[in-house]
């Protein structure tokens, strides 16, 4: 395989930080890498001095003069006064310039089609075709009517950070580049671009470097994970699957080996108070020796510890309820909405971006109002909201300081404790107490306000791109306490992962006047549309054959007395499926003797499969019980 690019000894430092330490690693031709790692571990930087916009301290930086490579950073610019199909073309002034005038003859050829008018356009005409132009214009127009962008002639000036993000990603694409470095391409995007996003990629033939905490990303786009910690970097070869099980197995090494460390260390710190201050050499051996264990010992920072959200009363038995819910603008943004939240319910809310989901949320609060319907709060509702914009912070303000409404303790997880030590919780140690709210990061900001929610407990979440800025890590913490509240939440996400293991319901706002909603997570929705749509195509095809005069066709497939038993029993398999797949977790969880973990993880394989195919068949005989109902 060809080598793209080279990165050797890089070293960069922010003050006393050593964010990159003497980094090596390499990208291969057709090679599709994500850099992952913590808030602020150096993925950013280390994509900027790959592209050049930041010089490392010391180290070198190869990259293949044979390849052609684009860029797109975490908050593109794109050039002001140009339309959105000029932007998309803007790396290809010739062919643009080429079209202009094609369009501007063939309006003069229409009102006054002289022989030289005509003449001028079929010469263009042959320049275009020699050039490709055609194949070009057609292929910008393809690639923002799938990322939802419908009008092409809008200044880039007015578009929304999402928008900006689609037109910056079209023309990346149009490129034709043969490595692609992308920093959190995901973020500003709704579901449905981040799905074309993932596509495009999976398709795309040429090498590529991401920055992502999209773990579906990880999963089914890389297959090589290098990830940044404490200004190291280790390789890992496979998808982010692979990835946790690497790390799994080397966390569990590495814990053992610091216990027979700081047992050693314990010991030897026993014998070191008990010598006389006059020592032989044997003595001066012995320190020796427990200062090298004691450098060697391996610090991995607290990953906020475990956190939970806390519960201020039990919900009564009417929670949230609406009927006929609407509200518009220019046009309906949604209307007839209609839903009673159960007990222990988490929503998901979904939607393209601008189709009205901060809105929904915000008349559910009061804060807006419909223009149609009502909303009816239990009185022991009590709401607790992190908001998109992280508005509830004061930009003068400081990271103790925002926490000041608490007082100097506040009850957490049912104990007193002092709002120091609970910031400590979020890592924000005291060297940052002080620092202003304006100067956080958007991960620190994030960290923050999921501080200010645990202290301030309600018992009906209302959390509104609450993965926006946040680490991996972070992500299945947060994903953890959500998963443990006992309490209700609003999800309003683009995290595709994140709604699939938190959510038990799901609403789609925009694509239709009323919501469409479903029970079950994101996957099971994106299910359930698909067969609704197919159904309602099926019942559409047959009113036009029965128009025509034809009889509507009929399924022949029942759902009799042989389909009863194979259900019953396919539930049984299930039962006894999972059992066994809890039982093998727990021995790969449990592993001692790490020889066994090949067998192991090959058995999990071929578990996981057989599960696979059952829960398709059962999927299968449910939608045929369903249609003979």
């Amino acid at each position: 395989m060809v080598n793209i690019l080279s990165i050797e000894k890089v070293t960069k430092q922010y003050g006393v930080t050593k964010v990159l330490d003497e980094v090596n690693f390499g990208l291969v031709e057709n090679q599709k890498i994500a850099l992952i790692g913590a808030n602020g571990s150096g993925k950013s930087t280390l994509m900027k001095i790959i592209m050049g916009d930041e010089s490392p301290d010391s180290g070198n930086i190869h990259k293949n003069k044979g390849f052609k490579f684009a860029y797109l950073s975490q908050n593109p610019k794109l050039t002001p006064g140009n339309t959105i199909f000029e932007e998309v073309l803007q790396d290809n002034q010739k062919e643009l310039r080429l079209l202009e005038k094609f369009e501007k003859l063939t309006l003069e050829v229409s009102e006054n089609p002289t022989d030289k008018l005509i003449d001028q356009l079929a010469k263009i005409q042959d320049e275009m075709e020699s050039l490709n132009v055609w194949d070009l214009d057609n292929k910008v127009r393809q690639y923002l009517h799938q990322i939802g962008i419908a009008d092409h002639h809008i200044k880039v000036d007015s578009l929304s950070g999402g928008e900006i993000k689609k037109v910056a990603l079209a023309k990346i694409f149009l490129q034709q580049a043969d490595c692609l470095f992308l920093d959190e391409p995901t973020n500003h995007l709704d579901t449905y671009s981040i799905e074309w996003l993932e596509q495009m990629l999976i398709d795309y033939k040429g090498a590529l470097l991401l920055v992502t905490h999209d773990r579906y990303f990880l999963t089914n786009v890389i297959d090589t994970i290098v990830n940044l910690d404490r200004g190291g970097l280790k390789v890992y070869e496979g998808n982010y699957d692979k990835f946790l099980e690497s790390r799994a197995l080397e966390d569990s090494v590495e814990d053992r080996t610091n216990k027979n460390k700081s047992s050693f260390l314990k010991r030897e710190l026993v014998w070191i108070n008990k010598q006389p201050r006059a020592r032989g050499t044997k003595a001066k051996y012995r320190i020796d020796q427990f200062a090298e264990v004691s450098d060697s010992l391996s610090y991995r920072p607290d990953p906020l510890g475990e956190f939970r959200f806390g519960l201020s009363r039990k919900l009564g038995n009417t929670i949230l309820e609406w009927n006929q819910l609407g509200k518009k603008f220019d046009k309906w943004l949604f209307k007839n909405s209609v839903h009673k939240v159960l007990d222990g319910e988490k929503i998901g809310i979904i939607g393209k971006n601008g189709a009205g989901k901060s809105t929904f949320i915000k008349i559910l609060l009061d804060q807006v109002k419909a223009d149609e319907g009502g909303v009816i709060v239990g009185q022991n509702t009590h709401f607790c909201y992190l908001d998109q914009n992280r508005a509830f912070l004061d930009e003068e303000d400081t990271v103790l300081g925002s926490m000041s409404e608490f007082g100097e303790f506040l009850t957490f997880q049912g104990k007193n404790i002092h709002v120091n030590s609970f910031l400590d919780r979020f890592n924000f140690y005291p060297d940052t107490h002080n620092k202003k709210i304006k100067l956080l990061s958007g991960g620190e900001r994030a960290r923050l306000l999921l501080a200010r929610m645990m202290a301030t407990e309600g018992n009906f979440l209302i959390l509104d791109e609450p993965t926006n800025d946040l680490d991996l890590l972070t992500l299945r913490l947060l994903e953890e306490a959500v998963l443990a509240y006992e309490g209700c939440a609003f999800v309003i996400s683009h995290d595709r992962y994140f709604l699939d293991r938190v959510c038990t319901s799901v609403i789609e706002i925009g694509e239709e006047e009323t919501p469409f909603y479903t029970p079950g997570n994101f996957t099971i929705f994106k299910l359930l549309k698909q067969k609704r749509d197919l159904e309602s195509a099926e019942v559409s095809t047959q009113e036009i054959s029965y128009q025509k005069g034809q009889k509507p066709k009929r399924s022949v497939k029942k759902f009799g007395y042989k389909e009863q038993n194979e259900l019953k029993d396919i539930l049984v398999q299930i039962d006894s499926l999972e059992a066994e797949k809890q039982t093998l977790d727990d021995q790969v969880t449990n592993l001692v003797d790490y020889d066994q973990y090949n067998d192991l993880a090959e058995q999990q394989v071929k578990l996981n499969s057989t599960l696979e195919s059952v829960y398709e068949r059962w999927e299968e005989l449910e939608e045929l019980k369903e249609l003979n109902s």
